[in-house]
């Protein structure tokens, strides 16, 4: 599954001066950020345009960052091809050295695109070294805004190597490499308040113009913080209930992960989230809270995002939701190629081996309201001529097991029903028949 967050830089902090670059952006990000990922193409492509004019790589490869999420997202796997080989033609055209963050995403394509493992991690080992090699560099220069923005990068990397190592199924890894993570992001979270702190502290006008500056770029990344949070949250409960098979943890940490994703108002992750809630439900043998989280999940979902559609769909067909819509529009529903019956309020009741029972069944269901005598109940279900002394004891003892596995309450029979002409089942019941 794709649990790739967004990393681009905030709008408000671009230094062109082109006011229709700008306009494209913010209006692509904010329909990205609404899920209207089908209304952001045109948008992320005219800024893309305008960008590569006006040589604004950064921003250049932001629209490209989340360009390969939506069109992943709506299973466009044909732009995806054109929109790497532009991105690749435009970096051999303008003699651009791959920065950390933008091999990480291309890691991304590897993995989800390509489906090129080897390719993928050859692509993050090269983006971390790249990405350390820049920290340390920036260490010895005490250029702190460089230096908060390498070490962003490096958390990318590892973000982005958690991805690669969970859909490698090399799940030791991946817990690692989120642990890591969290100890990086609370060290950048202390970098943000020892800076704010810092900055407090001195007049000297240099000193505090790269406060100003640096404590700016944290702010604008806040969201991609945010955003990182959130999936290394996501990715432990996937692992928990892929790997560790604690559902209940996972339970747990997928609340975290969806009032947090509704607070930051994350359209992309909620509708996942809900998803992989009912999974969990799924395997937690709670059908009907499964059913009701993949219910909230469909409503959450644009019907363009293909990819998550297509897991719905899976999920929908392994669970075996379809039976419970229909319970919930039938009192009863009668399954004679599984031999099973589900009934609104009891649920599901196999008759695999017991085959009479289906016959009696069977005969009522498909005739509603017609009453069956005891000599026809003979004749049709047994195949025998009626006798009183042979069969009346075998007709009621029938009819009491058959009532007992469809009745809410034997004793006040709401289905199978009896009058002067003989046994039928009623016409009030509300009956779904599958053949």
């Amino acid at each position: 599954m794709s649990t790739t967050e967004h990393f681009y830089p905030s709008a408000s902090s671009q230094t062109h001066d082109t006011k229709s670059s700008s306009y494209d952006y913010e209006m692509a990000v904010l329909l990205f950020s609404s899920g209207n990922f089908s209304k952001s193409i045109s948008y992320f492509k005219k800024s893309m345009e305008n960008f590569r004019k006006e040589k604004n790589f950064p921003y250049y490869f932001s629209c490209y960052f989340l360009m390969i999420q939506v069109l992943n997202e709506l299973g466009e796997q044909q732009d995806l091809k054109q929109l790497q080989k532009e991105v690749d033609e435009v970096c051999q055209t303008h003699k651009l050295l791959k920065t950390a963050r933008v091999l990480a995403c291309s890691a991304y394509y590897s993995v989800y695109i390509e489906k090129n493992m080897d390719k993928a991690k050859q692509e993050l080992k090269t983006a971390l070294k790249r990405a350390f090699d820049e920290y340390d560099e920036c260490l010895k220069a005490d250029n702190r805004l460089k230096q908060n923005s390498s070490r962003f990068d490096i958390m990318i990397c590892l973000y982005v190597f958690s991805i690669y190592y969970y859909e490698t199924e090399d799940y030791k890894n991946c817990l690692q490499e989120l642990k890591n993570l969290k100890i990086l992001l609370k060290d950048y979270e202390q970098l943000k308040q020892n800076l704010e702190w810092d900055h407090t502290q001195t007049d000297n006008i240099q000193e505090l113009a790269k406060y100003q500056n640096t404590l700016q770029a944290l702010k604008e990344n806040q969201p991609n913080v945010q955003g990182m949070k959130l999936g290394i949250n996501f990715l432990t409960a996937l692992i928990e209930i892929k790997y560790i098979k604690n559902y209940k943890q996972a339970e747990k940490l997928l609340w975290d992960v969806y009032e947090e994703a509704n607070k930051t108002n994350n359209v992309y992750f909620v509708p996942y989230v809900l998803f992989s809630m009912s999974r969990c439900h799924v395997l937690l043998k709670n059908k009907k809270q499964a059913y009701m989280f993949f219910n909230l999940a469909k409503k959450n979902v644009n019907k363009d995002r293909k990819l998550l559609i297509n897991y719905m769909e899976n999920l929908k067909q392994f669970a075996n939701f379809d039976q419970i819509e229909d319970s919930e529009n039938y009192d009863i529903i009668f399954d004679m190629k599984d031999h099973l019956i589900v009934e609104r309020e009891k649920g599901c009741v196999e008759l695999k081996n017991q085959f009479v029972l289906m016959d009696l069944l069977k005969l009522f269901l498909l005739n509603p309201g017609v009453p069956y005598s005891k000599e026809s109940i003979i004749q049709k279900v047994w195949k025998q001529e009626y006798s009183p002394s042979v069969h009346d004891n075998k007709i009621y003892v029938t009819i009491k097991r058959l009532r007992e596995m469809v009745e809410v309450e034997s004793c006040k029979p709401f289905y199978i029903c009896r009058n002067n002409a003989g046994y039928y089942f009623s016409t009030q019941a509300k009956v779904l028949v599958r053949q």
